[in-house]
C-alpha cells in the first residue's frame, strides 16, 4: 500500500489504522465555524484540527513543533484549535473558557500563547490580567468565567472530540481523519500531510484514482 515501507518497523495494527483512517466512513465531521481564525494561511490547504489542553505537558511540548510545521507550509495547511480540557488537571476548564472568551474578542492566538506560556495562572483575577495585557476588558473575562456562559461551547467541543475517537491530548485530525500514529515529529506530520494531499487530489491513492 502507499508508502507502507516507511512503516515497516511499526506495529501492524497502527499501520492498518493509519491507512483505514483515510476512508470516508472513518472521517469525522468537525465543526470549525466558531473556532477560527485558523493559524497559518486560512485561504486554502488541508484543514488540520488540534484538540488540546493548555495544562497538558504533552500539548505544551508539541505546540512549537506544530506551529513551526504550519507556519512553514503556507497554502498547504491551516490549523484550528479546539479545546479539550482534561478536567482532572487543575485550572484546565478555566483556561479553555478564557481562550474561547479571547476568541470572541479577536485575540485568540495571542491568548493561546499567553496561556501556554503560563498555564498555572488559572484564577479569574490572573486571567483577567492576561486579558488586560492584550488590551481587553479583564473584568468582562472574569464575569464570563463566573457565569460559565462559555462552558457549553467547551463541553460541545469535548463531546465532538469523544465521538470522533479522541483518546488523549494532543490529538490531530487532517480533514476529519484522526492521526492514529503515536509520532508527532515534523517528519511524521509532513508524511501524513503529503498522504492527505494525494488523497484529496485523487479522491483516493493515485494508483486507485478514477477519472
Amino acid at each position: 500500500m502507499h508508502r507502507l515501507h516507511h512503516f515497516q518497523r511499526a506495529d501492524g495494527q497502527i499501520v492498518t489504522a493509519y491507512y483505514a483512517s483515510f476512508e470516508p466512513p472513518k472521517r469525522a465531521t468537525l465543526d470549525v465555524s466558531a473556532f477560527g481564525p485558523a493559524y497559518g494561511d486560512a485561504a486554502g490547504g488541508v484543514a488540520l484540527v488540534e484538540y488540546s489542553d493548555f495544562t497538558c505537558p504533552y500539548c505544551q511540548l508539541f505546540r512549537p513543533v506544530l506551529e513551526k510545521f504550519v507556519a512553514e507550509r503556507a497554502g498547504r495547511v491551516r490549523l484550528y484549535f479546539k479545546p479539550f480540557p482534561i478536567e482532572s488537571h487543575p485550572g484546565a476548564l478555566e483556561l479553555a473558557q478564557a481562550a474561547e472568551w479571547a476568541r470572541e474578542q479577536g485575540v485568540f492566538w495571542k491568548m493561546h500563547d499567553a496561556l501556554f506560556e503560563d498555564p498555572h495562572a488559572v484564577t479569574p483575577s490572573a486571567l483577567g490580567l492576561k486579558a488586560q495585557a492584550l488590551g481587553k476588558d479583564g473584568e468582562d473575562l472574569e464575569a464570563a468565567l463566573a457565569s460559565g456562559r462559555l462552558l457549553p461551547k467547551v463541553r460541545g467541543a469535548q463531546a465532538e472530540a469523544r465521538a470522533a475517537g479522541l483518546r488523549g491530548t494532543p490529538t490531530l485530525y487532517f480533514e476529519g481523519r484522526r492521526l492514529p500514529v503515536p509520532d508527532f515529529s515534523e517528519w511524521m506530520l509532513e508524511f501524513t500531510l503529503q498522504d492527505e494531499e494525494e488523497w484529496q487530489a485523487n479522491r483516493g491513492w493515485a494508483r486507485d484514482a478514477r477519472p
